[in-house]
C-alpha cells in the first residue's frame, strides 16, 4: 500500500482532510502498512473515526487541535506536530518515575529525561537532522550534556561538517517534501536554522573560545575544591591538635595513668610505628 492509498481511504473513513496531510499522522501507518492490501486498512475496528474527523489507529489517538496542529498519543506519550504536520515535541512518564521529553527549535533538539523519585535529570543538545519525527531527527551532538552533578557541561569539539550535515538534513526531508509538498517552506527554514547552527560549531574561533571557557571553568572548580579540602585540613589538625593536648595531660596525671594506661600504650606503640615507617615487602 502507497501512502496515497492510506490518505485517500482515511479520508474515505471520515479523517480530517488536514489530519491525512500530516507525516507524523501518516508515516507510521506507512510503515506498519506498506506491505499490505487496502483491505487491512478497512479491516473494521482497525481505524475508528469521531465526528470531529479525529481518529485512533491500533494504540495511536490522533486529534487535530484549533490551531491546525496535531496532538498524537499512545501509552504514555505524547507528541505535539506543527501545521503541516512535523513533530516538534515530544513527552512521556509520570510525576513520580521515569520521564523524558524533546522540543525542537532553532536547528536544535533539546531532548531532557530523568527520575522524579530520586530528582535526577540530564539535557542533551543534537543538531535537527532533518527527520519528520522528532526522535529520530537527534543528529550530531551540540555541547556536552548537563546534569546537576556536571552542571556547566564539558568542552569536546564537534564532529562534523557543515557539507556532511546539510547532506543529511537533504537526505531525510526529500522524500516527506515529495509526498507532502506543504512541508517545503518549513524545511527551508529549518535548513538555514540546522546551517547556521553547523557553521557557528564547526568555526576554529567559536572552538577556541569554547575550550577556553570550559577550562577557565575547570580551574575555577579545582580551585574551589583545593580551598574545600584546605579548610578540611585545617579543622582536621585542629582536631588532631586537641586530641594530643588531651592525651599528653592524661599521661601527666597519676589519675589519667591508672585508668587509661593500657591506652596510653597502645598509642604509644602506633606512635612508633608511624615514626620509623612500614616495611613493604618487594
Amino acid at each position: 500500500m502507497e501512502r496515497a492509498d492510506i490518505k485517500r481511504i482515511l479520508k474515505e473513513m471520515g479523517v480530517a482532510e488536514a489530519l491525512t496531510e500530516m507525516p507524523a499522522v501518516i508515516e507510521p501507518i506507512y510503515k506498519e502498512l506498506m506491505e499490505k492490501p487496502e483491505s487491512y486498512l478497512r479491516r473494521q475496528g482497525k481505524v475508528n473515526v469521531d465526528e470531529q474527523g479525529n481518529f485512533s489507529f491500533g494504540n495511536r489517538r490522533i486529534k487535530l487541535k484549533e490551531d491546525s496542529c496535531a496532538e498524537i498519543t499512545f501509552n504514555d506519550a505524547k507528541v505535539t506536530t506543527n501545521p503541516v504536520g512535523i513533530e516538534i515535541s515530544y513527552e512521556d512518564g509520570d510525576f513520580i518515575g521515569l520521564f523524558s521529553s524533546c522540543s525542537r527549535g532553532n536547528g536544535i533538539i533539546t531532548y531532557h529525561s530523568g527520575n522524579n523519585g530520586n530528582c535526577s535529570w540530564s539535557e542533551r543538545e543534537q543538531l535537527d537532522n532533518g527527520s519528520w519525527s522528532i526522535l529520530s531527527a537527534r543528529g550530531i551532538k551540540v555541547g556536552e550534556d548537563v546534569s546537576p552533578y556536571n552542571k556547566n557541561g564539558e568542552y569536546t569539539p564537534f564532529e562534523g561538517t557543515v557539507e556532511g550535515i546539510l547532506s543529511e538534513f537533504d537526505s531525510n526531508s526529500k522524500t516527506i517534501i515529495e509526498n507532502y509538498p506543504q512541508t517545503e517552506e518549513w524545511y527551508k527554514e529549518k535548513r538555514e536554522e540546522v546551517k547556521a547552527v553547523a557553521e557557528r560549531e564547526t568555526d576554529p574561533e567559536e572552538q577556541n573560545k569554547r575550550r577556553i571557557e570550559y577550562l577557565e571553568k575547570r580551574v575555577s572548580a579545582l580551585e574551589k575544591n583545593k580551598n574545600e579540602l584546605l579548610s578540611k585540613l585545617s579543622k582536621s589538625t585542629e582536631m588532631l591538635e586537641k586530641a594530643l593536648r588531651f592525651i599528653g595531660k592524661v599521661k601527666s596525671s597519676p589519675v589519667g595513668k591508672v585508668f587509661f594506661a593500657r591506652g596510653i600504650k597502645k598509642y604509644e606503640e602506633d606512635t612508633k610505628k608511624l615514626t620509623e615507617g612500614r616495611e613493604y615487602e618487594d
